[in-house]
């Protein structure tokens, strides 16, 4: 399950916002998305040969920025990251899609009426069963990966691209739409986040979507990711597991 992702700026996810409203209306390539036309450079990508911008690492009960469709229109909004409910310790951060299609899951009120995209620079899972000894407490823990999405350019240059997770929300707290791993996240994780490409996000934040529109993007949505080892040295912070019934 995901319980770390990096996060994007307020300016990164309002350059999201602007490159999804170009391809939404068709003004310019869907690969722009400056004001500037198809020669200016996307603000939240890196210049071919430049790491990867790196934002804050969020986990659950810190705050990230979204993008949603409030008001008619897509804009930029900041939520924290999970659910509190009276029966658990701790919030609930991640809704698996399957039971959040249920007409008496506590999530599918938020999947039809407030759904969310995260944008993200990485997502973390944990191995299932790969260990490595963590030099700051000296005992095996889980190997974590980091997941990202790599785009090449027309020179064949790597250039690192936000992630658009699937989201819902209620009030002002969010979760992490997770799915069936992909090809890339199934040897090493039992679940994913349920990453979109740009059409697909349109899709989930638009109001009129219907479930089997839901069904069918999170089915039809693929997005290439790398994956990369992590050495656990850095301290993490450790959230209570959530039932797998979420």
């Amino acid at each position: 399950m995901c319980r770390h992702f990096v996060s994007v700026s307020s300016d990164e996810a309002a350059a999201v916002v602007r490159s999804l409203l170009l391809l939404q209306h068709a003004e310019e390539p869907a690969d722009t998305c400056g004001t500037g036309g198809a020669d200016e450079p996307c603000r939240h990508d890196a210049a071919p040969g430049e790491e990867p911008r790196e934002g804050a690492h969020v986990f659950p009960d810190a705050p990230a920025f979204l993008v949603v469709y409030a008001r008619e229109q897509l804009s930029v909004a900041e939520m924290t990251w999970g659910y509190h409910v009276e029966w658990k310790r701790g919030p609930l951060f991640n809704t698996r899609l399957e039971s959040a299609l249920q007409p008496t899951s506590m999530w599918h009120d938020s999947l039809l009426n407030r759904r969310c995209a995260i944008p993200v620079h990485a997502f973390y899972e944990s191995h299932l069963t790969e260990t490595v000894r963590s030099t700051r407490t000296g005992k095996p823990a889980k190997r974590q990966y980091r997941f990202a999405r790599i785009r090449q350019d027309a020179d064949g240059d790597d250039v690192s691209r936000p992630l658009l997770v699937a989201g819902i929300y209620q009030d002002d707290r969010f979760s992490v739409v997770t799915v069936e791993p992909d090809d890339t996240v199934a040897p090493i994780h039992n679940r994913m986040p349920l990453v979109l490409d740009e059409q697909a996000a349109l899709a989930w934040l638009n109001p009129a979507s219907t479930v089997d529109d839901l069904i069918e993007l999170a089915r039809s949505s693929a997005v290439d990711l790398a994956a990369q080892a992590e050495d656990p040295a850095q301290p993490r912070q450790k959230p209570d597991d959530q039932l797998t019934l979420f």
